[in-house]
């Protein structure tokens, strides 16, 4: 069975096929760091580590980006009450999120750039963008001219709206679909010298800076948050092919929100809780579990019950592994991939990433196992029962530990 995604572009399962082969690059728009991450974060951070897992395990050299937004609007604000400076609070949250995805088992992405760092790249983008007429300057500011591109909207469905009156336009723009590029600062602010006067990058132009110069003009999976869907990815679509002609990535994944009885998990919404907090509570494993339980691309509402039923779901493993390592030989890493099991657990993963059903067929292995371990100690095994309890675990381990991360 081939791997099929589905593609928030086309609105459409599609059968998976890499730019080059065995190779995928995948660019993750990762955190404003100005505070800690929640579970909001965690669910990006765990679907898509779990995803990279299955496709290392299918034989995919995967070259993932996850950037760090360091400049921003709320960074400026907690930093001044905070009383200290951006740089720093960047960092401080910074080292925080490695902390947490490090309790979440998540493996540690390939790149992880610093906006801050790429200014270069990002004026050169801008100027390129204004000399091929798809930009312009204005009070101090540099836009992107909607309008000048003409697909604006494919990926959220959007339409441009009919433009303001100029005598109420105080920001410039000369419609209000346009975005900043390039944001005039004072003096008082963060900022870099440029061809349009001191200031710092809007926020889209930093992801497809960045991307391109790490993976290239083009790259096989852009993912995030279906938050980022539009303005975010819209915008980075248009001003990425307004420089290249070249669609920056081929699959669009995004997926569904964190909530708390139905409003999405938010910071501003003041409903969120931290990974640092859960952690202290609930095992790694738990929380892992939580997180896949629902299928990406549908809504995952958070509730402490919840997880208290992935850590009961999850207690008894430990113990049956440790039964069937007292019975069985071990075997070779391949003795087992013709297993129905194993084959049910790839056929889930291969239809759009379909955890939940990966996840019950993990479990519906460890409740054969019990009860062929009650059989073996009656000693009432069948030919193929026996041969469950010899491939199983190496199984159990596969699924859950080295691709959902759960045991």
């Amino acid at each position: 069975m081939h791997l099929n995604i589905y593609n928030t572009l086309t609105r459409k399962k599609e059968t998976f096929i890499p730019i080059h082969s065995k190779k995928i690059g995948i660019y993750i728009c990762g955190p404003t760091v100005y505070d800690y991450a929640h579970m909001g974060h965690a669910r990006s951070a765990v679907f898509f580590d779990t995803i990279t897992r299955y496709l290392k395990t299918c034989g995919y050299k995967i070259n993932m980006v996850r950037n760090f937004t360091d400049i921003d609007d709320k960074l400026m604000v907690k930093a001044q009450i905070l009383g200290t400076d951006i740089k720093s609070l960047a960092q401080k949250f910074i080292n925080e999120w490695h902390k947490d995805m490090q309790t979440l088992n998540t493996l540690k992405p390939d790149h992880e750039p610093l906006s801050s760092d790429y200014i270069v790249p990002i004026q050169n983008f801008i100027n390129v963008l204004i000399k091929k007429k798809y930009a312009y300057q204005s009070k101090g500011n540099v836009y992107f001219s909607a309008g000048s591109f003409s697909g604006y909207g494919r990926l959220s469905g959007r339409t441009i709206i009919d433009p303001p009156s100029m005598e109420d336009n105080t920001s410039g723009k000369k419609h209000p679909a346009d975005f900043a590029l390039w944001r005039n600062s004072n003096k008082s602010e963060p900022g870099w010298k440029s061809l349009w006067g001191f200031g710092r990058p809007g926020w889209h132009i930093e992801c497809s800076a960045m991307g391109m110069e790490i993976l290239g003009k083009q790259f096989d999976i852009h993912a995030g948050g279906q938050d980022l869907i539009f303005p975010h990815h819209e915008n980075e679509i248009a001003q990425s092919k307004a420089l290249t002609g070249l669609m920056p990535a081929r699959y669009w994944i995004h997926h569904g929100m964190v909530t708390v009885k139905g409003q999405k998990m938010s910071k501003s919404q003041q409903n969120f809780t931290s990974i640092k907090n859960l952690a202290d509570l609930y095992s790694p494993q738990a929380l892992r579990l939580f997180l896949l339980s629902k299928h990406y691309r549908n809504p995952l509402d958070f509730t402490p019950a919840k997880i208290e039923q992935s850590t009961a779901a999850l207690k008894k493993i430990p113990r049956l592994l440790v039964q069937l390592e007292k019975l069985a030989a071990p075997l070779q890493q391949e003795d087992f991939t013709s297993s129905s099991y194993w084959q049910k657990f790839c056929q889930a993963m291969d239809d759009d990433f379909n955890t939940p059903a990966a996840i019950a067929v993990m479990f519906q292995l460890v409740r054969e196992l019990n009860k062929f371990l009650e059989k073996a100690g009656k000693g009432s095994l069948l030919p193929g029962e026996k041969n469950t309890l010899q491939t199983g675990p190496i199984e159990l381990l596969k699924m859950g530990r080295d691709i959902l991360g759960v045991i």
